[in-house]
């Protein structure tokens, strides 16, 4: 044998730690909603910076593709200014997703809803469908292609668990990110493992929080 030949036993190591592919799936309109609550002023949320939020919690994490899920804003004729806010609001925010290497991907739909008052008043409102099924599409795809890699899901959209029951028991892996201020406690139950983002960490990336009471579901 030459001193170039190696054996099977020599190539193979059982303690060899393979290096994972790691993707961050992030329900947009979902963490908008839930930080946004808690922020004096709305706008903040446009200081949004996804390495600022994660760093003391995945410091050394390097994600192969970072994907923000929503749906795209549109005009509504009925309700002219809010949605021309809305449009405005989304593509602020589109541009500050994508020079942080943030995918977008805007395959859900607005759907609008139509509310009235006892006194016949009316109020539009609009809420985001198909999203958590691109999502859940995601994942799966993902561990059909890749199936020693971790998912890294921030959202707390509990319709998401069926997907993440489907690859619980293999090696593919589904981490849960959530921030303080709302922790799914099915979505910790059903997850490899689990990321809080604390109050202090929202208040260093958006400014002070004017509520920081935990939401537990």
């Amino acid at each position: 044998m030459s001193s170039n030949d190696t054996t099977e036993e020599e190539i193979i190591d059982p303690d060899f730690d393979f290096v994972r592919t790691k993707f961050l799936l992030i329900d947009g309109e979902n963490v908008r909603q839930t930080i946004t609550k808690t922020l004096k002023n709305k706008e903040d949320f446009l200081n949004f910076d996804i390495y600022k939020l994660l760093y003391k919690i995945l410091p050394n994490a390097k994600f192969s593709r970072i994907i923000w899920y929503c749906a795209k804003a549109h005009f509504d004729p009925e309700n002219p200014i809010i949605s021309q806010g809305r449009i405005k609001f989304q593509r602020k925010l589109f541009n500050i997703l994508r020079t942080q290497g943030i995918e977008v991907n805007v395959g859900g739909r607005l759907q609008k809803i139509v509310l009235t008052d006892s006194s016949n008043n009316k109020r539009i409102t609009y809420k985001e469908k198909g999203v958590d099924v691109q999502i859940a599409v995601d994942i799966l795809t993902h561990f059909y292609e890749n199936g020693n890699s971790e998912v890294y899901l921030f959202s707390s959209d509990t319709d998401l668990i069926p997907a993440i029951k489907h690859v619980l028991h293999t090696d593919f892996q589904i981490f849960y990110v959530a921030t303080e201020l709302q922790i799914i406690e099915a979505l910790k139950t059903h997850c490899h493992g689990f990321y809080v983002i604390s109050g202090e960490d929202l208040e260093d990336v958006f400014g002070s929080l004017k509520d920081k009471t935990p939401i537990l579901r």
